[in-house]
């Protein structure tokens, strides 16, 4: 005989999970099997997920004690033919058009660390991106570094340039140089490296490497082909190379900035995008579902998911260094 439990967005952890009086996250009906399930499980337990949207801000949990046992399943599912969707993001609401930027619009948004996505109506948009351009357009490199081999991030011992100096039609002076990245992609790789510091010469800008990040993307050797700047060192004007996320990148549709100093966001809508209609998401989470065995022998077992639609995963570069 099959237990079943409910969850709808406008359910209530404190219900008893019946379809009458259903839970309001996966959370509430997690804990609701942990006291129901024995040790020695006779049942399947499925969990019945209405449909509509449910927003969450850090990912759900399933640990040993959330699965199945023995023969038994414990699974997550759409309820008949409805379509939930478990979230990551936030909506972000009340956007104005911005005064200094034509045709771009802003909103607040409190988030201390970069956006990496945004989505409007459901399609993906894309950090703001400035003009692209190959090896043979970098001026110089600036800087050394020396590197032991011992580090623990270490390829090998040898050297690395601390930035690149390119004209300013690539890279202009930037209000919050912090936020920047700079990317490549070079034969099949492609690679993204974050910047400390902009400093503006007369012509030309120079681009300082956060680091170890910088050095480690001139680890990879340039035989390989797939390096962050196999260009440079044999300028065959192949690889592309551009930096992006700078609102004063901000010029194509489809295209936003997050200045997370202010808490501002900034977006070029897309044609036919209505800013007071749209639905934008931000999105929050680092993950949406995680499962977390103890050991070998405790693992989580018996436990499923089918016909939810997961999205708005945020991810972040690995940090290291400044």
């Amino acid at each position: 005989m099959e237990i079943r439990l409910y969850v709808a967005p406008d359910g209530n952890d404190s219900n008893d999970g019946s379809f009458e009086k259903p839970f309001a996250t996966l959370n509430g009906a997690k804990n609701a099997i942990r006291k129901i399930r024995p040790a020695w499980q006779v049942n399947d337990i499925t969990v019945y997920l209405r449909g509509g949207n449910y927003f969450i801000n850090e990912p759900v949990v399933f640990t040993p004690e959330d699965g199945g046992s023995n023969e038994f399943f414990v699974r997550y599912t759409a309820y008949e033919k409805e379509e939930p969707m478990i979230s990551g993001g936030k909506i972000v609401t009340d956007w104005a058009p911005c005064e200094d930027h034509p045709g771009v619009f802003h909103a607040k948004l409190k988030l201390d660390r970069k956006l990496r996505q945004l989505y409007v109506n459901g399609r993906r948009t894309f950090m703001a991106e400035g003009k692209k351009f190959t090896g043979k357009e970098i001026k110089a490199t600036v800087g050394k570094i020396t590197v032991k081999g011992d580090e623990p991030w270490a390829y090998s011992e040898g050297e690395a340039f601390e930035g690149v100096e390119v004209l300013k039609e690539f890279l202009p002076a930037i209000s919050h140089p912090e936020d920047l990245e700079m990317s490549s992609k070079t034969g099949f790789g492609y690679h993204q490296i974050e910047i400390s510091d902009v400093i503006e010469n007369e012509d030309t800008c120079t681009a300082i490497f956060s680091q170890p990040g910088g050095t480690i993307a001139q680890s990879i050797p340039v035989e390989w082909g797939c390096g962050f700047f196999g260009d440079i060192l044999t300028p065959d004007g192949v690889s592309q190379y551009c930096f992006r996320n700078a609102l004063e990148f901000l010029d194509t549709p489809g295209e936003f900035y997050f200045d997370r100093s202010a808490g501002e966001l900034y977006y070029y809508p897309r044609k036919n995008e209505d800013m007071t209609k749209a639905q934008v998401i931000a999105p929050i989470s680092e993950g949406l579902i995680k499962i977390e065995g103890r050991n070998t022998k405790e693992r989580v077992k018996n436990l499923s998911f089918s016909k939810i639609t997961f999205a708005h995963d945020h991810w972040s570069m690995m940090k290291l260094g400044n």
